[in-house]
C-alpha cells in the first residue's frame, strides 16, 4: 500500500515539475510566446487620471503582461472652424469630468476673411507709393491693394535764362507736390546754319546762320573728310560721306561735320561702315540734307558722346526710317536736332 502512494506520489509530483518547466520556459522565451500558458484577461477601464489597459495572466505560472492601453479622458472632438479674427481649431472635452484641450491649430490670414469691399484710395505722392485700402465685409480688417509707383509730378518747361542764337539754355521743371526741379538742355537757340558753301578744293567752308548775324569760315572738319560723288539715271547729282581722309587731321580728329553741300552738290549720305571703330571722335554734326546711314556707320564708336542734326525732330524720324539696322552698333550717344530741347537717346 505504502508503494502504490509513493508511486502515486512520484507521479503527481512529476507531473507539476513538467508543468512548471513548460511555463517558466514561455516565460524565457517572451511574451510574444503564449503557448504553453493559461491567460487570464482583464479589462482595466481608463479614468480621467489613469490611462486603461488589458491585463493578462497566466492562471498556471502567474506570467502577466499589460497591452491595449486606452486614453485617460474620455474624449469628444468638436471642430471649430477659424474665424476673421480667430484661430480654428479642434476642441477635445471629456464626458466624465470636462476637462478639455485644443488642438489641430489653423492659422489666420486674408483666406479666413471671405469678402473684402473697397473703401478708399490713397494717391501717390512724390516719394510715397499710393493704393487701394479694402475692408472685410465681416470683420472690418483692412488691407492695402493695388499699388501704385510714387513719382513727381513736373510742370511745363521754363527757360532758366535767354539765350542768344547759337547759344543752347537749360529749360527747368518743378514738381507741382514737393517743389523739386529738374534741368535739361534746351536747344531752341543754336544758329541754323542752312546756308553752306564748301570749295572742294581747298576745303573751308563757308556757313551762314538763318539769323543773318553769324558766319562762320572754318576748313577744320571739310577738309579730313572723304566723299563719293554719285549720278542718278537722271543726271542728278550728290555726295556720300565714305569716312575720313588718310591724314594726320583726320587720324586725330575729335569733331567734325558733315556739310550741306559740296560746291553747291548736296551731301544726302553717309556710307556703310564710314566711321566704324573709331575711337577718337567725341561728336559729330550732321547736315540736315542727308537722307541715308549706312549699317555700321558709327558702330564701335565708343567715345562719341552726342550727334548734332541740324534739322527739326520730324527731319530725324523721316531720315530714321532710311538708317540700316547696327548703323550704331556697340556705340551709346544722345542726338540732338535743332527744336525745343528734342533729343533721341540711342539703344
Amino acid at each position: 500500500m505504502n508503494k502504490i502512494l509513493s508511486i502515486v506520489l512520484i507521479a503527481v509530483l512529476l507531473i507539476l515539475s513538467i508543468a512548471l518547466v513548460s511555463c517558466k520556459e514561455d516565460v524565457e522565451e517572451g511574451p510574444n510566446c503564449n503557448e504553453g500558458h493559461t491567460f487570464v484577461d482583464e479589462v482595466v477601464p481608463s479614468t480621467c487620471k489613469e490611462m486603461g489597459y488589458t491585463n493578462h495572466v497566466c492562471s498556471v505560472c502567474g506570467y502577466k503582461y499589460k497591452d491595449n492601453y486606452s486614453e485617460k479622458h474620455h474624449f469628444v472632438d468638436t471642430y471649430v472652424p477659424a474665424t476673421c479674427d480667430a484661430q480654428g481649431y479642434t476642441s477635445r472635452v471629456c464626458s466624465t469630468c470636462s476637462y478639455s484641450i485644443r488642438v489641430d491649430f489653423t492659422p489666420i490670414d486674408s483666406k479666413n476673411h471671405v469678402e473684402f469691399k473697397y473703401l478708399l484710395t490713397v494717391d501717390p505722392t512724390c516719394t510715397e507709393l499710393g493704393y487701394d485700402i479694402e475692408a472685410c465685409v465681416d470683420c472690418g480688417y483692412q488691407h492695402k491693394v493695388n499699388y501704385v509707383a510714387s513719382a513727381h509730378s513736373f510742370g511745363e518747361k521754363v527757360l532758366k535764362e535767354e539765350v542768344g542764337c547759337g547759344e543752347y539754355g537749360v529749360d527747368i521743371q518743378t514738381c507741382v507736390n514737393c517743389g523739386l526741379t529738374k534741368e535739361s538742355l534746351n536747344t531752341s537757340a543754336p544758329h541754323k546754319m542752312d546756308n553752306i558753301t564748301v570749295d572742294s578744293t581747298t576745303g573751308k567752308m563757308t556757313s551762314y546762320c538763318d539769323c543773318g548775324d553769324y558766319v562762320l569760315e572754318t576748313d577744320e572738319y571739310v577738309n579730313i573728310l572723304n566723299f563719293e560723288l554719285k549720278t542718278l539715271d537722271d543726271g542728278t547729282q550728290y555726295y556720300v560721306v565714305k569716312g575720313l581722309d588718310g591724314s594726320n587731321d583726320a587720324k586725330n580728329a575729335t569733331e567734325f561735320y558733315v556739310p550741306f553741300s559740296i560746291d553747291y552738290i548736296l551731301v544726302t549720305e553717309i556710307s556703310a561702315a564710314a566711321f566704324m571703330n573709331n575711337v577718337t571722335i567725341t561728336s559729330v554734326r550732321i547736315a540736315a540734307t542727308v537722307e541715308k546711314i549706312g549699317a555700321f556707320a558709327f558702330s564701335g564708336c565708343t567715345n562719341l558722346d552726342a550727334i548734332y542734326f541740324d534739322g527739326t525732330l520730324a527731319q530725324w524720324n523721316a531720315l530714321e526710317e532710311n538708317i540700316v539696322d547696327g548703323w550704331d552698333y556697340g556705340s551709346s550717344f544722345e542726338i540732338y536736332c535743332l527744336e525745343g530741347g528734342v533729343y533721341v537717346p540711342v539703344e
